[in-house]
């Protein structure tokens, strides 16, 4: 599988049309080749046809890739229902317990808003809910401010007492909800983990402790669900 396949240089073009069609490979350091019996699969927010015509891009090699082409549409031409699959299912990716729910309005909101991050903000975003919210659901005071801010704007000056209400309404507090010492400590490290987009080695320098206690904090909390 080839990422972001739009960025790579012309040198590296000419390496990967060899591969190509000559079905051999020859690793750094060694001077004997070896074949290989591969399918790629190549994926770019990029449009290649573009780059071609622009000369940034391998002819040959586009038509060598171009095989066989899906055309993913970015989230914000998608409609609200396939949005909130998404939602559900990065909920129960995240959520070890699988007990956390999320309110209507978050729900609603999520679908409004216009994700120029894609996927990866959307997951992000809902990781950021999981560690900020109450009782275990996400409210609209567990959203991201600038995500709030962009898909309803109005609803931002009240957002903490409002989306404390929830499904259920009446407001949650840290009194009422009570999580222990350990907890705090894990929910506060992984609101780091999602403000740094799930890098670990930054996470650890921001939070001043060492990489190998982000992986124990985070075990011994999936452990306990």
């Amino acid at each position: 599988f080839l990422d972001e396949l739009g960025g790579i240089s012309p040198a590296f073009q000419a390496l990967l049309l060899r591969v190509l069609q000559e079905k051999e490979v020859r690793r750094i350091g060694s001077r004997e080749t070896r074949q290989v019996d591969v399918r790629i699969i190549a994926a770019t927010n990029a449009s290649l046809d573009h780059l071609v015509t622009q000369k940034l891009f391998r002819p040959d090699l586009f038509y060598r890739l171009s095989v066989l082409t899906i055309n993913l549409p970015p989230l914000r031409l998608r409609g609200g229902d396939e949005i909130s699959l998404l939602v559900y299912h990065f909920l129960h990716k995240l959520d070890p317990s699988h007990s956390c729910r999320i309110s209507q309005d978050a729900l609603d909101l999520l679908t409004r808003y216009h994700w120029p991050g894609n996927v990866r903000e959307l997951e992000n975003c809902l990781l950021y809910a999981i560690t900020v919210c109450s009782a275990r659901l996400i409210t609209l005071s567990d959203l991201p401010e600038r995500v709030v801010k962009e898909a309803a704007p109005e609803k931002l000056p009240g957002r903490l007492e409002e989306g404390r209400k929830g499904i259920a309404g009446g407001g949650v507090t840290l009194i009422e909800d009570r999580p222990r010492l350990e907890e705090l400590e894990r929910r506060y490290i992984r609101l780091v983990l999602a403000e740094n987009e799930g890098n670990k080695t930054r996470a650890a320098e921001v939070l001043g402790i060492d990489r190998r206690t982000i992986y124990r904090y985070l075990e011994v909390g999936e452990g306990e669900d």
